[in-house]
């Protein structure tokens, strides 16, 4: 068939044979004759994806990186001390709750814990108040504080500190209704890393 005016007076055979002539010598696959390695590189093998392996692992680990390292700073940070627990019977006056002191701790440190509100009745009123000291010699001051008014859906109260590089209190104070409220409590001191 005539290059030039391809499909002018061609039967159907001579159109089908100059579709699907071998272009530059290639056989088999097209897509890896054109592509070079991709259906090995696809399937996880060849010496292409062997290349890049190599490449990789000689690379020096890029920080947060490492796994083992990222892991240890993590675990850092969760790793608690012996939660500070018991049961406070409120008498009308601000009772702490937790008092913590990071002075010697090279690390910055915050409290989470659970205050347990199920003795609450219909008129009752606790007000939860968070305290910080940001100086070695300083005083505490007020930065956080919430009521509480008669009985909960909730109970279970979450308390999250602010991270401290000195000291923090948690206190909790019934400011109406009976007093002698049993209230459970639970915290635990996270440090940072």
């Amino acid at each position: 068939m005539p290059a030039s005016n391809p499909g002018v007076g061609a039967t159907a055979s001579e159109v089908w044979a100059h579709a699907t002539r071998k272009l530059t010598g290639m056989d088999g696959q097209p897509r890896t004759d054109l592509m070079g390695e991709d259906a090995s590189f696809e399937a996880g093998t060849g010496t292409r994806k062997a290349r890049i392996d190599a490449a990789i692992s000689t690379r020096a680990p890029e920080a947060g990186g490492n796994l083992a390292a990222v892991k240890t700073r993590v675990d850092a940070q969760l790793v608690d001390e012996t939660p500070t627990e018991g049961t406070l019977t409120t008498n009308l006056t601000e009772q702490t709750l937790v008092e913590k002191d990071f002075t010697a701790s090279p690390k910055v440190c915050h409290l989470e814990g659970l205050v347990d509100l199920s003795n609450m009745q219909v008129g009752d009123t606790i007000t939860i108040r968070q305290y910080m000291q940001i100086k070695p010699a300083g005083a505490y001051g007020k930065y956080a504080e919430e009521s509480y008014t008669s009985i909960q859906s909730l109970p279970m109260l979450a308390v999250v500190t602010r991270w401290a590089r000195y000291k923090i209190k948690v206190t909790l104070q019934q400011t109406a209704g009976i007093g002698g409220k049993a209230c459970d409590y639970q915290f635990f001191t996270k440090k940072q890393a």
